[in-house]
């Protein structure tokens, strides 16, 4: 080999040498911030990894059975309150009494009579309200009044016949319960 030639292969080395001693340079500040890693200790390194995320993905599944666990609770309770409180109307006497008209009043053609009740227990919604005359069914004043509105406003129509003899009479559809007034006068 000529001189020339002897130098140019040892340029080439020596270039390669500086590229592996950068290389290694690297090497050294990639050791310093990280543990040494071999080719085998990669596939630890990522069960590691796997393991890892698995447990940050358990820690948060936890976390949300726990918030999930306390909104049940929260539900419970509020359902064994209520459930507590229809056991406690269960337990109370069924009632219906008309309140209003009482009896002895006067009205008038075309004027509007108040009809009020209350009722305790356990009661349907609905009532059925009507007009008796000497105790019989004259009119039907409602077929589904709202029990639990406690009244009704009725307009007495014109061609209701005078009398001294009338009752209103209330009845729960589902229960059967009843209340009538005493004798009142349309006039």
């Amino acid at each position: 080999m000529k001189e020339w030639e002897i130098r140019r292969e040892i340029e080439k080395l020596e270039r390669k040498r500086r590229k592996l001693l950068s290389f290694l340079a690297k090497i050294q500040d990639l050791k310093r911030g990280f543990p040494t890693i071999f080719p085998e200790d990669l596939t630890d390194l990522a069960q590691q990894l796997q393991i890892h995320t698995l447990l940050n993905k358990k820690l948060k599944l936890q976390a949300s059975i726990r918030r999930l666990e306390a909104e049940i609770r929260n539900e419970l309770q509020a359902l064994i309150e209520e459930n507590e409180k229809l056991q406690q109307k269960l337990q109370e006497p069924l009632s219906l009494a008309l309140l209003f008209p009482k009896g002895g009043e006067t009205f008038n053609k075309g004027s509007t009579l108040e009809i009020r009740w209350s009722g305790s227990g356990v009661i349907g919604e609905r009532l059925r309200i009507g007009l008796l005359k000497k105790g019989v069914l004259v009119k039907d004043i409602s077929l589904g009044a709202p029990t639990a509105s406690g009244g009704f406003s009725w307009l007495i129509p014109a061609e209701i016949p005078p009398g001294n003899d009338y009752q209103i009479s209330i009845y729960d559809l589902t229960t059967s319960l009843s209340s009538v007034s005493k004798e009142f006068t349309i006039q």
